[in-house]
């Protein structure tokens, strides 16, 4: 049977409350030094767990932080997913993941809450007095309360990659819903490194129509552009793809026609998500700090649990390039 709080306290010798301030870390009043080891060294001794609900009501807290993400099941938020848990177990907290903010998204159900998405998927207005939030996200304007990279220099980097290498004649597979915006993060650093390197280019996307959106996932889109692409835009040589499911998807597109990677065109992928590594050949991919970002968003969400401030600024973190075997200089067969 499992042991109780007045057992510990009996154990002890020591008054039920006494127990509860010192096991809940509620100091109320002055408690020694020796009657605080008696009580915990009892709880041991009894392996006393104690009800979590019944703590949550007692102290006001759940010891859970939650993590709201609308992108559950690709592979780049696990990434972020897998840092995160694992933080939050070592500093005392588990983690609640829903794709539902009103789940995850306050006080009672968490303590505080970690957002993977942009920072317009915080409802700030809804947000009470010191409950704490961060979000994980790129971003070309730093928020506050966020901790990011700039996409923006990693697409720039992608292609610096096939440029350098020395390729003329660059594409692109954005594959959004609708033609992207000049502010969108990796159309920025695209088209900052084809002007600068004086590369032709040519973007592409598929699912204009939201229905086709919707039945049409990230690696079929990347298939159909590199189709297109295939199809209308003869010497190219470089892909760049919006991530790396859509850069699998091209792959594909290029094995089809029999078009070799990396002897005929190269390819980069975005994101160096497990998908990377499992490319045939392995793609050449951008890292992004997710995993560390998401580390990072629990320590300072427990900071801020521990009396630290509830606001932070912005922290950007660096992308980084890793190189594979599915880029080379144009007309090589080097990986």
């Amino acid at each position: 049977m499992a042991a109780k709080l007045a057992d510990v306290a009996k154990h002890a010798g020591v008054s039920t409350a006494t127990a509860s301030r010192v096991l809940n870390n509620r100091m109320v009043m002055p408690i020694s030094v020796a009657t605080m080891d008696r009580i915990k060294r009892a709880a041991r001794d009894l392996d006393y767990r104690p009800n979590p609900m019944a703590r949550a009501l007692l102290t006001g807290r759940t010891h859970a932080l939650g993590l709201f993400s609308r992108e559950m099941g690709d592979p780049h938020f696990v990434q972020l997913l897998e840092a995160a848990e694992a933080e939050a177990l070592q500093l005392g907290y588990h983690l609640v993941v829903s794709s539902s903010q009103e789940a995850v998204g306050g006080p009672g159900r968490v303590d505080g809450l970690l957002v993977f998405g942009a920072p317009e998927q915080q409802v700030r207005a809804r947000r009470p007095d010191g409950f704490p939030v961060i979000t994980v996200n790129s971003t070309l304007d730093p928020e506050r309360d966020t901790i990011g990279w700039s996409d923006a220099e990693g697409m720039y980097s992608a292609v610096r990659h096939l440029a350098e290498l020395g390729h003329r004649r660059i594409a692109g597979l954005f594959c959004y819903g609708e033609e992207p915006h000049a502010d969108t993060p990796k159309l920025v650093g695209f088209r900052r490194a084809v002007e600068q390197y004086g590369v032709e280019w040519r973007p592409y996307w598929r699912g204009r129509d939201p229905f086709e959106v919707q039945q049409t996932n990230q690696f079929d889109n990347g298939y159909l552009a590199a189709q297109d692409l295939l199809s209308d835009w003869r010497g190219f040589t470089g892909i760049v793809a919006r991530n790396d499911y859509i850069a699998l998807g091209a792959l594909r597109a290029l094995r089809e026609a029999g078009k070799s990677v990396p002897g005929e065109v190269s390819v980069v992928g975005y994101n160096d998500s497990i998908l990377a590594t499992c490319a045939d050949p392995p793609l050449t991919s951008i890292r992004t700090p997710i995993a560390v970002a998401g580390a990072m968003a629990v320590q300072l969400l427990v900071q801020a649990l521990s009396g630290g401030s509830v606001e932070h600024g912005c922290t950007m973190l660096p992308v980084s390039l890793t190189v594979r075997g599915s880029t080379a200089r144009p007309g090589s067969s080097e990986g």
